[in-house]
């Protein structure tokens, strides 16, 4: 492991030139190619000589052309080898995030031998892991670059297909720098914060911070005299940052109203997204008193008498079974038959969130107001 180690140091120290060339030259010096599943090709069109007719006339002409197609076995396989790389990488990413996890609870003051014995067996998983994860990533980007080099020098490329390479063995770079990085960080959440890892760690993040800067003034002096097409953007883009997702729109409408005009009007209202989920309900043949209680706990006004039975509950969020004449008969199965029945909903996708009632020693009339919580 320790010829990794000093791989990802040498590539780490010339990070700060802005000529990506040599941070490409100390990445291909790095033999890790006996550590590979496999390792994929480079697939060239495969040419057949046809013989062809050009006809003027009465006359017809043979000439010779090299007619070629892809090689869809090469292709084929090379696609499964790096599906095979891929995984390497994956399974590497995840042995680094389970030992910088495990690492923490091992240098914590209260750490268990069985917590330290748990970091010690991911930093050896996570070591093998990141060898296999850093040759497959270094597999990838040589296929690339044959691929890109191929393109350029092949007169039938276009040059959109160059172009496409050329991207192609960029991101393969940029695998490996995050792979590289990635082990470095776990390295050092292991060893701890005065490591001679968690220098190496600090040292690769100031050679690449160096070399991103000095290539961005590079671009910008070279766009300054006109020449932006010498600039080189081989740094990723720093990410903005994500936009908080908008809070959606509480849309506010009430329910009917059931009941006659008597009594003196009272409202209750939830605050915030809370909603009506519990009653108290007093009732004999007709409901005599309704209270609610909104989802965060409070209780809302109370209308009506102190007459009949009482009982309190759960009830359904967004509607209500009732019954009404000129008075409230029956409100959530408690009361008598009288009056007409129906139901106060508040639809799909909104709850009971408060109510306006008007009441006397009984309950006369109610609707619900509804909101989107």
């Amino acid at each position: 492991m320790m010829r990794f180690v000093i791989a990802l140091l040498a590539v780490s120290a010339v990070l700060a030139q802005d000529d990506g060339s040599s941070l490409v030259d100390a990445f291909l010096d790095t033999e890790m190619d006996a550590m590979l599943p496999c390792i994929p090709k480079t697939c060239k069109p495969v040419c057949t000589l046809v013989t062809k007719y050009v006809q003027y006339g009465a006359y017809k002409l043979p000439y010779q052309e090299n007619v070629c197609v892809p090689d869809k076995k090469c292709l084929a396989d090379s696609a499964a080898c790096i599906a095979k790389l891929q995984a390497a990488m994956k399974a590497a990413e995840a042995a680094e995030k389970d030992m910088i996890a495990k690492s923490k609870l091992a240098n914590s003051a209260k750490a268990t031998s069985a917590q330290k014995a748990a970091a010690a067996a991911a930093k050896k998983k996570e070591e093998a892991a990141a060898a296999s994860a850093m040759a497959a990533a270094k597999a990838q980007f040589e296929a690339a670059e044959k691929a890109a080099a191929a393109a350029n020098a092949a007169k039938v490329a276009s040059a959109k297909s160059a172009a496409s390479k050329a991207a192609a063995m960029a991101k393969a770079l940029q695998k490996f720098e995050v792979t590289k990085k990635l082990h470095l960080e776990a390295q050092a959440a292991y060893a701890g914060a005065k490591s001679a890892a968690a220098k190496a760690l600090a040292d690769y993040n100031a050679a690449v911070k160096a070399h991103c800067d000095a290539e961005a003034l590079h671009a910008k002096a070279v766009t300054a005299i006109g020449h932006g097409h010498m600039a080189k953007s081989t740094c990723a883009k720093p990410k903005p940052a994500p936009k908080p997702a908008p809070k959606p729109v509480v849309k506010t409408k009430y329910t009917h109203w059931r009941g006659g005009n008597g009594g003196g009007a009272r409202s209750g209202r939830c605050p915030g997204s809370s909603y009506i989920n519990y009653w108290t309900i007093r009732s004999g043949t007709l409901v005599d008193n309704i209270r609610g209680r909104c989802s965060n706990g409070s209780w809302l006004t109370s209308c009506g008498g102190g007459g009949g039975g009482s009982w309190t509950g759960s009830a359904n969020a967004q509607k209500i079974y009732v019954r009404s004449g000129s008075l409230l008969d029956k409100f959530n199965n408690r009361g008598g038959n009288g009056g007409g029945g129906g139901w106060l909903d508040c639809g799909s996708g909104y709850k009971i969130t408060g109510y306006d009632v008007r009441c006397g020693s009984l309950v006369d009339k109610v609707r619900f107001q509804c909101k989107n919580v």
